[in-house]
């Protein structure tokens, strides 16, 4: 089993709500809201961006939001919950950073030892290729998501569980 990773396009007014008030808000995201699955491959992504495996400098560190700053503080009895908020000014310049970002510039980020070496969850080391057609579908999943997020002014909910 493993945590997955989960996206919610929001209202910049929510995402401040989410901000002030973090409590029970999976509850309050509209059912038809804009939203993706990742999967597993949310710290792998992050790692391949950013070059580590939580924080990681903005934009890029805004993709799979991993920062501390954008980390909202929930306190509710849920297990393995990670939640973080995005604004749309957040969201807007992830995007840009991503927007043009390619197979090839990904594969130059691509050094599957180091995901080994800081024990980056679900990299298959026997099997390089695959793992990077899963982390590079999964990407471009994240461009468009963030593509139509930015056309559309949202902030963002990030979700790990």
């Amino acid at each position: 089993m493993g945590m997955r990773g989960y996206y919610f396009a929001v209202d910049d007014d929510f995402v401040q709500e989410a901000i002030d008030n973090p409590m029970d808000l999976l509850e309050r995201i509209a059912p038809d809201a804009p939203s993706i699955e990742i999967g597993k491959a949310w710290q792998a992504i992050h790692f391949l961006l950013c070059g580590v495996s939580y924080g990681g400098e903005p934009p890029l560190g805004d993709v799979v939001p991993l920062r501390s700053e954008n980390a909202l503080d929930i306190e509710e009895p849920v297990c393995d919950v990670q939640m973080f908020a995005l604004t749309n000014r957040q969201v807007q310049e992830a995007y840009h950073s991503i927007k043009d970002m390619g197979k090839q510039e990904l594969r130059a980020k691509y050094h599957p030892k180091s995901f080994a070496e800081n024990e980056i969850y679900y990299a298959w080391a026997d099997d390089e290729e695959p793992f990077f057609e899963y982390l590079y579908d999964n990407f471009r999943y994240i461009q468009d998501f963030y593509k139509e997020a930015s056309e559309h002014n949202r902030g963002m909910i990030f979700r790990v569980r």
